[in-house]
């Protein structure tokens, strides 16, 4: 329970350190990339982990997960998390990251559904629509394939929910259908 508080503190900090939408989105974007690098690499989370290996290494060994691209404030995040040794929570550090960018009103998060996987130009513009109507808010996508919907996609962001999958406009046409009987 201590550790969720503490993950939890420097999330909230963290988040509330972006001081426009740009600097959200890098820092969102940024902890992705630092996920993917961990995952990937149990050796390097003992490392980061191990408190003989002086500071400045553990900083370089951080930057160089993304070619010294990393923020500071994510840097510094993340040597509290070692600090506290918490640094093996990464994964929940990241949802509660979001979560707090979320509370604030700066994030949203698109959960996309798609028959089949979006294509490239797909996604940008999808993604240039949604931004259109949330030009306050930082976006991200969640994508998923379900073959169930035949065709088309859905998207659901907070309460609002769109529906232009096959599968919704048969559920669709059988109501009107039945209602015209």
């Amino acid at each position: 329970m201590k550790h969720t508080r503490q993950l939890k503190d420097v999330a909230v900090a963290l988040a509330a350190s972006a001081m426009d939408l740009a600097e959200l989105k890098t820092i969102l974007s940024n902890l992705k990339i630092i996920q993917a690098a961990l995952e990937q690499n149990s050796e390097l989370v003992s490392r980061l982990s191990e408190k003989s290996i002086k500071l400045e290494e553990r900083q370089q060994l951080l930057r160089n997960i993304s070619q010294n691209q990393i923020s500071s404030s994510i840097i510094n995040a993340l040597l509290i998390l070692q600090q506290e040794n918490v640094l093996r929570e990464f994964k929940e550090f990241i949802a509660l990251v979001f979560r707090a960018a979320e509370e604030k009103d700066r994030l949203f998060t698109a959960n996309v559904t798609s028959a089949l996987p979006l294509e490239v130009k797909e996604r940008d513009e999808l993604a240039k629509l949604l931004q259109k109507k949330f030009p306050e808010r930082a976006l991200m996508f969640e994508e998923k394939v379900d073959p169930r919907i035949l065709g088309g996609l859905t998207v659901a962001v907070g309460d609002l929910k769109f529906d232009a999958s096959l599968k919704g406009k048969i559920k669709q046409l059988a109501h009107q259908l039945a209602a015209t009987q």
